[in-house]
């Protein structure tokens, strides 16, 4: 499954403690039919990176309406 073009959001506008969201973790170029459905129903996506075995958030993806 190819990965689309994602709408990119500012990472510091995710709220991962506001209640009644979905919002799922992926690696980099990660994609199935999991984060496709997530993403299309109004999930945010948060791309994981490491560094010196510490993981960040370094993307966030949302799609809007």
């Amino acid at each position: 499954m190819k990965r689309p073009k994602l709408n990119e959001i500012d990472v510091k506008s995710v709220n991962i403690a506001a209640p009644g969201q979905l919002i799922i973790t992926m690696s980099p170029g990660q994609w199935d039919h999991m984060l496709q459905t997530t993403y299309d129903t109004g999930g945010t996506l948060l791309e994981i990176m490491d560094k010196n075995g510490a993981e960040y958030i370094h993307k966030a993806f949302k799609k809007m309406a």
